[in-house]
Order: C-alpha cells, then sequence, then structure tokens
C-alpha cells in the first residue's frame, strides 16, 4: 500500500481496512504525537486476540518492539465498518518527521500468531511547539468580589492539556517553559491583574508585563512566549456568556495576545474552545481560501458548525467520540454553536489543522520542535501532569503464562494486563522461560529492534521505558537483545 501521510481510513495490501488517525480524518500526520491505528477484523478473530505485537522502524531511529497486552487493546464492536482493535502508539516512538515503517501482528492466547503480520509506512509531517503565558483577570474591589482561586488553575490546566490534543503539535503539555522538555504545550500562568482597575482606583496594568520579561531575555536556548491569553471565567452573577477577542493574523505581531472570557458554561467547559478559536484567529483563521471561509454573518470565522466523521477519537478521554451523530464542533464556528459543544467536543477542521502547522513551523524566537529537539523518550510520564482516568473499561486479568526466574529473583505471569509477579506455587525450582514468550522475544530479535516495550508490574503502558523487559534488576532469564552479555536493570 502507498505511504500514510494524513489520518484517515485504508485498505492494506491484504484487502483489510486500517485507520490510523491523530484525531480527525485529513489530519497531516505530525511526528512526536501519538496516534490510534484501528485494525479492523473478524468477530472469531477479535474473540482469539490477547495481545499485539508492533515493530517500529525506519527513518535513522532506533527501531522499537512493544508487546501490547490485552487490557491496552481498545477492542470495538459496533462502530463503522465492524468490529476492530485499536492500539495507541506514542509520539516518541516516531520523533522527528519523515516515513517510518510499522509492522503489527496479533497474538492468541498462547502468543502465537493471529494471520501474517502487516506492514505500513507511514509518513509524519515536522512541527514547532507553542509556548503560552496566560494572565488571569481579577476584579478585587469588594463589590465584584472576582478573585483567583484554585478552580481557575485547574479549568486552566485541563484546557492545555485539550489544547495539546487539539492542536498539530507534539506529545505532553508542561506547566513551565524549560525547552528540554520536550513537550508540544507549555504554559505559565502569569501574576492576576485587574480587569477593571477603576474600580480599586490604580492605573491600568500592563497585562504583558512577564511576556516582556521572558522574551527580553537574551540568552542562548531561553524560551520565548509565542501566545498570551487574557483570561477570567464568566461571572455567573451578570449571567455572563463566553466570548474572546484577537487580531486575525496576529501571530506576526511583537507580543501577539488574546483575551478570553470562559470557564464553565451552561454545563459546558468553555475554556480550551475559547482559547482554540483566539488562538487560531492569531494564526490567521479562518482564511480565504479555506472551504469552510466564512460565516457571512461572522465574518473571520467557519462558515460550518459541524465536523462528521465517525472514527474520530478523543486523546485526552481515551475514546471514540460517542455514537449516534459524531457531531464535533468546529472552535471556529459561533453562531452554529460551533465552538459551544463545549471542550470535550470541538476538534478544528482537518484544512485548519494544516493551516496551523505551517503557521506553527514558521515561530522562529528560539523556537523548539521535532527538528530541533526531537522528543526520544517519553516525556509525559515524566511530567505527571493532569492524570486522566482511563474511560475504556480494563478487562479483569487473567494468567496465561508463568515465566520462571533465577532463584533470586520473582516469578513472573503473563497476563492480560502485562507481565505480572506471583507468590512463587507449583514448582519452586522453576528457572526457565515459558516457550510462548521465548518465541516473542526471539522474534524480536529477529526483527533486529533495539528496544523492545513490555509492560510490567502493572505499569501503564503506552510505550513504557526500554528497560522494563529485563523484568527485575539483577539476573534474569529473560533473553538479552542482539546477544547483548550485560544484565538491564530497571
Amino acid at each position: 500500500m502507498n505511504t500514510i501521510t494524513k489520518s484517515g481510513l485504508y485498505q492494506n495490501d491484504l484487502g483489510e481496512s486500517i485507520l490510523i488517525t491523530q484525531g480527525v480524518i485529513g489530519y497531516t500526520l505530525v511526528a512526536g504525537k501519538q496516534f490510534l491505528l484501528r485494525y479492523f477484523t473478524s468477530p472469531v478473530t477479535l474473540l482469539k486476540v490477547n495481545a499485539i505485537k508492533v515493530v517500529i522502524s525506519g527513518n535513522g531511529m532506533p527501531s522499537r518492539g512493544i508487546l501490547i497486552p490485552k487490557s491496552e487493546i481498545i477492542i470495538d464492536w459496533i462502530s463503522p465498518n465492524g468490529p476492530s482493535t485499536g492500539i495507541i502508539i506514542r509520539g516518541f516512538a516516531f520523533p522527528k518527521s519523515g516515513t517510518y515503517t510499522i509492522d503489527l501482528s496479533y497474538k492468541d492466547n498462547n502468543l502465537s500468531d493471529l494471520g501474517s503480520t502487516t506492514s505500513y509506512s507511514v509518513s509524519f509531517a515536522p512541527t514547532r511547539d507553542l509556548r503560552i503565558m496566560v494572565v488571569p483577570l481579577i476584579g478585587s474591589a469588594p463589590a465584584r468580589n472576582f478573585l483567583f482561586t484554585e478552580a481557575w488553575n485547574i479549568d486552566i490546566d485541563k484546557a492545555m492539556e485539550r489544547l495539546g490534543s487539539m492542536f498539530p503539535v507534539r506529545d505532553c503539555v508542561s506547566r513551565g517553559l524549560k525547552h528540554k522538555v520536550a513537550a508540544g504545550i507549555r504554559y505559565e500562568v502569569a501574576k492576576p491583574l485587574e480587569a477593571w482597575p477603576l474600580e480599586v482606583g490604580i492605573p491600568a496594568p500592563d497585562y504583558l508585563t512577564e511576556t516582556k520579561a521572558i522574551n527580553s531575555q537574551t540568552t542562548t536556548n531561553t524560551d520565548r512566549i509565542d501566545v498570551t491569553i487574557l483570561y477570567r471565567p464568566v461571572q455567573p452573577k451578570y449571567s455572563e456568556p463566553p466570548g474572546g477577542i484577537a487580531a486575525y493574523g496576529g501571530i506576526t505581531q511583537a507580543l501577539p495576545k488574546a483575551s478570553c472570557v470562559a470557564g464553565w458554561w451552561a454545563g459546558l467547559s468553555m475554556t480550551a474552545p475559547c482559547f482554540a478559536q483566539e488562538v487560531g484567529h492569531l494564526f490567521g483563521l479562518e482564511p480565504g481560501g479555506s472551504p469552510h471561509f466564512q460565516d457571512i454573518n461572522n465574518p473571520m470565522h467557519s462558515k460550518d458548525p459541524s465536523i462528521y466523521d465517525p472514527f474520530a477519537f478523543d486523546f485526552v478521554n481515551k475514546r471514540i467520540y460517542p455514537a449516534p451523530t459524531h457531531f464535533l464542533g468546529d472552535p471556529l464556528n459561533n453562531l452554529g454553536n460551533g465552538a459551544f459543544q463545549g471542550a470535550d467536543s470541538v476538534m478544528y477542521n482537518a484544512y485548519d489543522w494544516e493551516y496551523i502547522r505551517q503557521g506553527l513551523m514558521n515561530l522562529n524566537a528560539n523556537a523548539t520542535g521535532t527538528e530541533i529537539n526531537p522528543a526520544v523518550r517519553d516525556v509525559c510520564a515524566f511530567l505527571h501532569l493532569n492524570q486522566i482516568q482511563k474511560t475504556i473499561p480494563i478487562p479483569p486479568n487473567t494468567f496465561v503464562e508463568t515465566i520462571g526466574s533465577r532463584a533470586d529473583g520473582k516469578i513472573y505471569q503473563w497476563t492480560d494486563h502485562g507481565f505480572v509477579p506471583v507468590v512463587p506455587h507449583g514448582d519452586p525450582y522453576a528457572k526457565f522461560i515459558k516457550q510462548t514468550v521465548n518465541m516473542v522475544l526471539k522474534e524480536f530479535i529477529k526483527s533486529k529492534v533495539d528496544k523492545v516495550y513490555i509492560p510490567v508490574d502493572n505499569k501503564v503502558m503506552e510505550i513504557i521505558d526500554s528497560s522494563y523487559y529485563s523484568l527485575h534488576s539483577g539476573n534474569t532469564d529473560l533473553l538479552r537483545l542482539k546477544g547483548d552479555k550485560k544484565d538491564h536493570h530497571h
């Protein structure tokens, strides 16, 4: 099959359907950003799947082998095009732009192959990180009593996490600008400033004070602020609706700035949609030439309120967007209620996604990104930022294979959740690896992978640290890759 460059539904060389998506069909695939790979298969095969083996290689990067257990496979029986399995592959498996090969095979309860290995050529475009300063606006006059609280902080954090999913940037969101943290969205929250200074008898503050202080630094590699957002929640006692303002195409200004009145409104979280719309305006959305240009009653906004994609995937809540309508609001639409679908139901249209990506590539003030400092390790796990509880039901664990170890090590079992240590039972002299697991590791060696990722001790599996394949510190009976004589440690 041809090289895949965009999110979409494809057929492999065996005539089987697959979906690769970073959110919505038509998105240009960007390097460093996680994607969902759905493989459509028969109900009979779906019932037999116990694990999925993935090998990612090419583009001059270390090859990676991944053994994904059943609990981390998204099994879908009813969505379009029939039953399917879904796996999320994290962006640091393909940290810079270029073409990679992905080999995928199903494994049964014995970790034997279910059918043939399928191969896909996938190409990813470059992107750069977006760095944001959020300036909270308060009203400290007694009559107003509108002050910054921890709820504002939480709202900002969640909005940034959603933007990390919505924007064509690489994985991870970081509160902090450190460029060594290779995160696609990095942000700071400034000291709150008065929105109504006359009410408290002070001069109007300079809302860009902290942005100017950061951007005036001349130290090499010092991060800059790309966008400043003045933010406050709506004031319920005034029945205030959400809204915002930004200069069209203002990203080229010295200090690009947008304003958002958002927060919770009518039961919806509106901060991320507002941030997405106003920052989108700074990048020039909605431009002439776009198929969505323009709402004649709301110029410079999308004329199309909805994006219909039955395969759209929500990477924040780890779910396929709910049926039956699969209605996603376009955040650049107002009058058709596109932006007013709320944070959990808005996505950029495919044209705007690519338009923003090109705008990001023009950020040159000490920019960071996939081609400048590729993220070759799991930055997200390091950050531990805004952990979201999984919404996909996790099946109960069942033991499949017992894995022996040396006398000074643990005894492990291969289960629906990966390798899990157990209290030794049965033969106390069990020392050898079961042939099934031995076979899989030999497959990885034959594939000449450089690193293997296997879940151990219930660690989260979305490509975890490479050292986990050794199972435990010290001596191990697991095969060492490529004949390496050294023991690997956690």
